[in-house]
């Protein structure tokens, strides 16, 4: 499963019965389908590394791009896997993009299959992902709201890449919106290209820990 971590900051939890704050937005029910934001700096996926040619997968592209403002943080991700074997066919059958629809909203830029250097768009004749709801805390009786937009990727064979391309605009819930950002790259995870980029207003105080 490409299942892809909930790139959002920790927000307040309703409890059953609980009413959302009155300055939240009208949560978005399904993800968006729309172009990439002009602010970010297009990458090239690179070329594999030959070395790597007996793993299943062979990630090639990370791409983080992040956009500060007064009132919102817009989140840009980009991945490309390449698919090396049977074991990584399987391991990247179903697409995961979870989000909170109460404090962001997701929008679907590409979603496509490389096959010899020619791109298979996913979303093409009007092809949509499905939503579905997922309680994570519902045995202590805390209602988180993360909706997971998934899709079948059918069709993948090895030699193809599968690639990725979303963002997620946050915006504030119950409590003012403090805009921060984790890079971790796992231990024992090669990527070919891994790419971070933050923008912010001019005046801004910034903090970097490490």
């Amino acid at each position: 499963t490409c299942a892809v971590p909930l790139h959002a900051q920790p927000q307040p939890q309703l409890q059953p019965g609980q009413a959302a704050s009155p300055q939240a937005a009208t949560p978005q029910a399904e993800p968006r389908i729309g172009a990439a934001p002009a602010w970010i700096t297009p990458l090239a996926i690179p070329a594999p590394n030959p070395a790597r040619r007996d793993r299943p997968i062979q990630t090639l592209l990370l791409n983080s791009q992040v956009r500060v403002e007064a009132d919102a943080e817009t989140s840009y991700s980009e991945m490309a896997v390449l698919i090396q074997n049977a074991q990584g066919v399987q391991g990247l059958g179903t697409i995961a993009l979870p989000w909170r629809p109460d404090h962001s909203e997701l929008t679907i830029h590409r979603v496509e299959i490389i096959r010899n250097g020619t791109p298979i768009d996913l979303l093409a004749g009007g092809r949509r992902f499905t939503v579905a709801r997922r309680e994570s805390n519902l045995a202590s009786a805390m209602l988180d709201g993360v909706l997971t937009a998934v899709m079948q990727a059918g069709g993948l064979a090895v030699g193809d890449t599968i690639h990725l391309v979303f963002s997620v605009r946050q915006r504030p819930g119950a409590l003012p919106l403090r805009a921060e950002n984790l890079y971790a790259l796992p231990y024992g995870f090669p990527v070919r290209r891994l790419y971070a980029r933050v923008l912010w207003p001019t005046g801004t105080t910034l903090q970097w820990r490490a």
